[in-house]
């Protein structure tokens, strides 16, 4: 079905298997870490946080809410996730409460998702049943990759 409304205009997105894979991240997840060398004063603490992802209405996009604690700060951010049609892959947008934007271009090799940012990359491993994920994420630092955290995050519901 041809879903432009004229010639000039581009195609209208829809619903593939990109989108149903993101579907791994639907839910509320309790989030269990630590910061490491690349938190700097923060390397050592424990983290524990919630993240909740839902669909944004339309179900082309994903809205993640993230609240992290651990000793002496906290981190909020939110998160936009898709499937790009035009360049065929996933990306990130996210927004934290320190003023800072990243973007992210995500792959996707069976139940892992990596994340490549200009200054972060990570990596989230789901579990056999995708009930829990682990994640490790590092940050550019005089031209070389520090690692940031790790952590397991496992689905409340």
């Amino acid at each position: 079905m041809d879903t432009r409304r004229n010639e000039n205009e581009e195609l209208r997105p829809q619903r593939n298997e990109a989108h149903q894979a993101l579907e791994a991240f639907i839910g509320q997840w309790r989030l269990e870490g630590k910061n490491l060398d690349g938190a700097e004063e923060f390397a050592g603490t424990d983290v524990e946080g919630t993240v909740t992802c839902e669909w944004l209405p339309g179900a082309f996009f994903l809205h993640q809410h993230e609240t992290v604690h651990f000793f002496g700060g906290g981190h909020t951010t939110t998160w936009i996730t898709g499937w790009d049609q035009t360049r065929q892959c996933y990306f990130v947008e996210l927004f934290d409460d320190l003023g800072f934007t990243r973007r992210y271009d995500l792959t996707v090799e069976g139940s892992t998702w990596s994340f490549e940012g200009a200054l972060e990359r990570g990596s989230v491993v789901f579990d056999e049943d995708y009930e829990t994920y682990r994640g490790f994420w590092e940050r550019s630092a005089q031209g070389r990759w520090i690692p940031l955290c790790e952590y397991t995050a496992t689905r409340l519901h």
